[in-house]
């Protein structure tokens, strides 16, 4: 099965349910940036419930920016913001010293594209999830791909559910907020460490 998905911040776990089950991955190159999308978006879930995390960005071109041509914003400092967000979060959570140093460089190093930045911090989390599956930018622009595809550029998004039943698990103020589903990889990776490749293979059994 081919998969054709958008380029994401911290995926959210349905990106990755999705993965598991691709022979092909095709990452959409010829899009027009779409706002307040996974493309700039992350939620974790901390103290006061789920929190999104925002890329700001600038589009060259307005509304007709291609997604490889949008910058970073750097006039406010939300790599320092996002990432006190992501330690206040995770550092008590059973293995986020684990993974701590895969993601802090990604906070402290610049990058002009989204694009960039996104593709580098998704080849760290298939490796640290040991996905192997084949990942290829698109040649051009499809609106309609055909049956042998699943094309989620557009249903994978915050506004949009995929009915995915998300199994609860011991999150770090489920005491407080209770089980919050619908979150970035980032959280499954902190609370349950190598037993997330488990995790989504379960979840993948229903799609």
């Amino acid at each position: 099965m081919n998969l054709i998905v958008s380029t994401t911040y911290l995926p959210p776990v349905s990106f990755f349910v999705h993965f598991c089950r691709a022979s092909q991955v095709y990452i959409e190159a010829h899009e027009h940036f779409v706002k307040q999308s996974y493309r700039t978006r992350a939620s974790i879930a901390t103290a006061q419930g789920k929190k999104d995390l925002i890329i700001p960005v600038i589009r060259p071109h307005g509304s007709k920016s291609m997604i490889k041509d949008v910058l970073i914003s750097y006039d406010e400092t939300w790599q320092k913001t996002h990432w006190h967000a992501i330690e206040s979060a995770y550092n008590t959570s059973p293995f986020f010293e684990f993974y701590r140093e895969y993601f802090y460089e990604f906070y402290t190093k610049k990058y002009r594209y989204v694009w960039d930045w996104n593709h580098d911090i998704l080849q760290v989390l298939l490796q640290i999830l040991s996905i192997h599956t084949e990942i290829t930018e698109t040649d051009e622009f499809i609106h309609t791909y055909d049956s042998q595809s699943i094309d989620i550029r557009y249903s994978l998004s915050p506004k949009v559910s995929l009915d995915i039943k998300h199994p609860s698990y011991i999150q770090v103020f489920d005491d407080t907020n209770g089980f919050i589903s619908g979150l970035s990889i980032l959280d499954v990776l902190c609370n349950l460490g190598p037993e997330t490749s488990l995790y989504l293979k379960e979840l993948s059994q229903q799609i």
